[in-house]
């Protein structure tokens, strides 16, 4: 039974396997060493650890160039209207600011758009004071009034804007509105030489015209207090309400 055990110990079967059990550990534990002693320090060298920088405020090229100055990878993924940051600028970042992270990660941005800009309300058919104070709201301001004579409309009525409606505009913006003016209403200036200047004041108050300015000068040929002279002249086609001016007489 012993020598058949040695016999099949020594065999050339058993001293293959063994053999090359043998080989295969060693090259395991070669290569393991190589791995560990050479392959890992590489691998590891290859890959450094870098500080993510601050990027927030910065111009979106700027950022990129940053990043990819230290082996980093900018990834736009959002951009959003702000107030606080001009547009194209990086407003968020994502791994934060001295965040420890391989060469070659991504670094995720968010955009400013800017800020949200108002936009141009619809003021056709508003009167003039409400059209006024809508853009008052959105911090906006007439620059120039066009008035035009339309008899269907009411008077004080916006009827054209330059800019068309849901237009962005900033507050710098040129809004020109045509506004209808209500039609000029005339009337004939009457005579008020010789009359007294309490009836004077009457006639012009009858005729919707307004007291201009009073002038007083000695005449002895009227009475003292008569209307002697007048401007505009009778006859004269003017504006309702326009002033007239007497000249009155005193000793």
């Amino acid at each position: 039974m012993q020598k058949r055990l040695t016999r099949l110990l020594y065999s050339p079967t058993v001293i293959t396997i063994a053999a090359t059990i043998a080989f295969l550990v060693f090259f395991s534990l070669t290569t393991l060493w190589i791995f560990s002693t050479f392959l890992m320090p590489a691998y590891i060298e290859s890959n450094h650890i870098v500080k993510v920088p601050p990027l927030i405020g910065l111009p979106l090229a700027k950022a990129e160039d940053t990043l990819q100055a230290l082996h980093l990878v900018p990834a736009v993924t959002a951009s959003y209207y702000s107030d606080l940051y001009p547009e194209g600028s990086v407003i968020a970042q994502l791994p934060y600011p001295e965040t420890e992270v391989k060469e070659g990660r991504k670094i995720y941005l968010t955009i400013s758009r800017g800020k949200l800009l108002p936009k141009m309300p619809y003021l056709v058919g508003l009167r003039l004071p409400e059209a006024k104070a809508m853009l008052l709201r959105f911090g906006l301001k007439i620059d120039s009034l066009r008035f035009v004579h339309i008899d269907t409309i009411a008077p004080s009525t916006v009827v054209a804007q330059n800019i068309p409606p849901s237009t962005p505009v900033t507050p710098d913006s040129s809004i020109f509105l045509t506004v209808n003016l209500e039609k000029t209403i005339t009337v004939v200036v009457p005579n008020l030489v010789g009359l007294s200047q309490v009836e004077a004041e009457k006639q012009l108050v009858y005729h919707r015209l307004r007291i201009g300015a009073l002038r007083y000068e000695a005449d002895h040929t009227f009475l003292p207090g008569t209307v002697i002279d007048q401007y505009p002249r009778p006859g004269d086609t003017v504006e309702r309400y326009t002033p007239v001016s007497l000249v009155i007489a005193v000793e």
